[in-house]
């Protein structure tokens, strides 16, 4: 029976609450989705969910949130599973990586077995049962048992198949003496008082029907139950595993269990069934997705769900946990407009093929995250024109514009030169827009005229270059005389075209002496700074060009070639005109010419969830940096901001500083690169420096590395021709 829902959406935020302000330069926030839920556990007054990188914890009385992530003090980056001990109240919170976090008294600890032992292929660490004083955890190798009293790995069990070959093991149970586990090739069973290091000590199950891998397995009315995909659920009593009556044929996510009831999802339904086999049947539109249910003390039952967070059916009602995030943990593409990040979902595979990912837009607005569902899936890129009509582009439904009001126009092959490279199927397939002025640029993917522009007007123009890579575009973008340059995927040969609309001409550039001299044709990432280069991103580091009649200038640092060893795959300009490079290993900063390297930050000098960029956006006016990866979106509060030529509206902050405050005092506003001068009220320089852009920071020390006195200071800043400047107090106290 289908029941009545109630959806109440708490937002409370608690230890990672940085939004609804500018966070300090130099300090980063964490943008995790809690959206998908993909874990959860049980305490006796919180309820614990796991997202791909940060854990909510839901205080169950007072209904408050609070969460934690790699920015406040967890290792890994993306989690697996979640599982909770009330005698020794901790947390433990397992990674894909292999290694785990316990929560303990707010106190986080790391366990990392590969830093003891050689682990050879996956570590993924898959599911974690509790019995008595051990947590097992069940791995890609084997089981590794924790000692929740000594804190401490007990041993590792591994190479247990028979023969003595390493099995995956995706759950655990125990019964009595006896472990069940449920592997890739079956249930085996040891007696945990016997040396379970030996593989001999462990048996196997005879039974045809459960000899295929099993993923899920519970305790429930004495007896262990295990479901096996696309066949039943089956229990084990006298020796004999028996299939179930109930709920056949099924693909299971979930099985556990509470003191009443056997608790089992699959698809998007939610069974309890009692120890009379009666069953009752939980499901609604919001259960899009749930990957498992627990069953508190009270009866409530709490739900991971795969699209709306963490759910709460009590009494025929649902409640939504969600804390303020973006909807998506990875995304294809970042864009900034009128004080708005979007974050675009994408829209195909590696392989270039529809992806079919739903069009839902996270925006980010004044520290909030606010989702937008679009009528198309699959979006790879936004632009934004005067008239007030955004445009989003779909990798298989073409452009659709919208205007203020909300009215919608699509454009495909029925209305406009897109080209459907598959019909009769939907296969206007566009990869990126481009927008100068009034006009809008279109990149249709794998096709012979794959270039395209949508005039104020409502007209179109059409391009074709005689090129067979120029079938296959992947990104666009302008220079400051309007030319479009054109990336094309290196699978058919790369490089990039840049077409200039003025004559008609066109320039293919690829790695060939006098023909561009790429560091490589494959090209990841274009974009142009302010003075006017177009800097682009290879396999073989990165390069810019003076204009498009040039060949790449290929910079040098620390004696060569810029990134030569790395995939440029995001570059974005900030408005000191630096350069954050984003690659495979971490972002890099540069100065504006690529000679010097100011800062390198990975994920493990950082929060960054990950070391393979993805894409990286910039807030212009607060010099915040956002930084999309495979695994998740954080941010960095860079001291570089858009500028113009003369002071406006000058902020020191903090203002005034406390002795213990350990990061730098940001100065915004200022005249583009302004000479900064900070002195006492004696007039003693105390300290020199340069904007960047509109901002300049400091770090409330003196020439001598030395922290600076309390007192009131002074702050200078000029135009480098002298033709302006401005005075600002600061103060220091206790």
């Amino acid at each position: 029976m289908k029941q009545a829902l109630r959806v109440v959406i708490f937002l409370t935020l608690g230890c990672n609450a940085v939004y609804g302000q500018n966070i300090p330069i130099g300090s980063w926030r964490t943008h995790v989705s809690y959206n998908s839920i993909r874990s959860i556990a049980l305490g006796t007054t919180h309820t614990y969910a796991a997202g791909y990188n940060g854990v909510l914890i839901v205080d169950q009385e007072e209904k408050s949130i609070t969460a934690i992530s790699k920015l406040n003090g967890l290792h890994g980056d993306e989690i697996t599973k979640l599982a909770y001990d009330e005698s020794s109240e901790q947390l433990l919170i397992a990674y894909v990586d292999g290694s785990f976090d316990v929560v303990k008294n707010n106190r986080i600890r790391r366990f990392d077995p590969s830093l003891t032992t050689v682990i050879t292929g996956s570590k993924k660490i898959n599911g974690i049962s509790m019995h008595d004083e051990f947590a097992y955890l069940n791995t890609d190798y084997g089981v590794l048992v924790y000692d929740l009293v000594r804190e401490e790995i007990k041993e590792t069990w591994r190479d247990i198949g028979e023969g003595g070959e390493t099995l995956k093991i995706y759950q655990s149970v125990v019964l009595g003496d006896t472990i069940f586990l449920g592997s890739e090739s079956g249930v085996m069973a040891g007696n945990i008082n016997d040396n379970l290091l030996d593989f001999t000590k462990w048996k196997g199950f005879d039974d045809e029907a459960i000899s295929e891998p099993i993923q899920h397995m519970a305790i429930f009315n004495g007896h262990v139950y295990i479901a096996v995909a696309d066949d039943g659920v089956y229990r084990y009593a006298n020796n004999t595993w028996t299939r179930q009556s109930y709920l056949e044929n099924l693909m299971y996510t979930s099985l556990r269990s509470s003191e009443d009831h056997l608790i089992i999802t699959a698809q998007s339904n939610i069974w309890l069934v009692d120890p009379d086999d009666q069953l009752i049947h939980i499901t609604d539109d919001v259960l899009a997705s749930p990957a498992e249910a627990l069953e508190d003390a009270q009866g409530n039952i709490w739900i991971a769900n795969n699209t709306t967070g963490m759910l709460k059916y009590s009494a025929g009602n649902f409640e939504a946990y969600l804390s303020d995030g973006p909807a998506t943990s990875k995304a294809h593409r970042l864009r900034y407009h009128d004080n708005k990040m979007y974050l675009l979902p994408g829209g195909y595979t590696p392989s270039f093929d529809p992806a079919l990912i739903p069009g839902v837009v996270s925006v980010f607005e004044n520290g909030k995250w606010q989702v937008a569902h679009e009528t198309v899936p699959d979006i790879t890129d936004i632009a934004f024109m005067p008239s007030g009509i955004k445009h989003y582009s779909s990798f298989g439904y073409g452009v659709i514009g919208i205007d203020a009001e909300g009215n919608e126009t699509r454009y495909d092959e029925t209305n406009s030169p897109l080209v459907n490279s598959n019909p009769p199927e939907r296969f206007v397939m566009v990869s990126a827009l481009a927008q100068p002025a009034n006009d809008l640029w279109v990149a249709n993917y794998g096709v012979p005229e794959s270039l395209h522009k949508l005039s104020a007007d409502g007209t179109w123009e059409s391009f074709q270059f005689p090129i067979g890579a120029s079938q296959y575009p992947t990104a666009l973008t302008l220079d400051l005389n309007n030319r479009i340059w054109m990336v094309l995927n290196p699978e058919f040969g790369g490089g990039i075209i840049v077409y200039d609309p003025e004559d008609g001409t066109h320039r293919y550039l690829t790695n060939q002496d006098n023909n561009g001299e790429l560091p490589s044709r494959a090209v990841y990432a274009v974009t142009t700074d302010r003075d006017g280069y177009v800097w682009v991103g290879t396999d073989r580091g990165a390069a810019y060009f003076f204009d498009s009649s040039s060949d790449a200038v290929r910079p040098i640092m620390e004696n060569i070639y810029l990134l030569l060893d790395d995939r440029v795959t995001a570059i974005a300009v900030d408005g000191g005109n630096r350069k954050w490079l984003g690659t495979q290993r971490g972002v890099w900063l540069v100065n504006p010419l690529g000679e010097e390297s100011f800062l390198h930050f990975t994920s493990a000098n950082s929060p960054l969830p990950s070391d393979n960029i993805v894409d990286i956006e910039i807030d212009p006016t607060t010099g915040e940096v956002f930084f999309v990866t495979d695994k998740g979106i954080v941010s960095y509060r860079s001291n570089a901001t858009e500028s113009k030529s003369h002071f406006k509206s000058v902020k020191i902050f903090p203002n005034p500083v406390r002795r213990n405050f350990s990061g730098e005092v940001g100065i915004s506003g200022l005249a583009t690169d302004a000479i900064v001068k900070i002195t006492d009220v004696s007039g003693k320089l105390v300290w020199q420096g340069q904007a960047n852009g509109g901002s300049a920071s400091w770090h409330a020390l003196d020439y001598n590395g030395k922290r600076v006195s309390t007192g009131v200071y002074l702050v200078f800043a000029a135009t480098q021709d002298g033709r302006e400047s401005m005075v600002g107090k600061l103060a220091v106290v206790d």
